[in-house]
């Protein structure tokens, strides 16, 4: 298992987020390929690394990710 590491304020690009207040929201997606993302709607996906067994990301609630080794047919 491999730590998950958190960092505090640096103003980096990676924590510049854009807010949009808006009066009116387009309609939810629930099924199908999101375009501007490349993912499936509502369908299981795995970050997969490049390190050796090829190790798989799995989260445990909503808080705890972990590094896993990747095991076929395992959800």
């Amino acid at each position: 298992m491999q730590a998950v590491q958190v960092h505090g304020r640096n103003n980096g690009a990676n924590q510049r987020w854009k807010v949009l207040y808006l009066d009116k929201k387009a309609k939810t997606e629930t099924k199908g390929l999101n375009e501007e993302f490349g993912f499936h709607i509502n369908r299981p996906f795995y970050i997969v690394s490049e390190l050796p067994f090829n190790r798989v990301m799995e989260m445990h609630g909503n808080t705890n990710m972990m590094l896993k080794r990747w095991r076929n047919n395992v959800r």
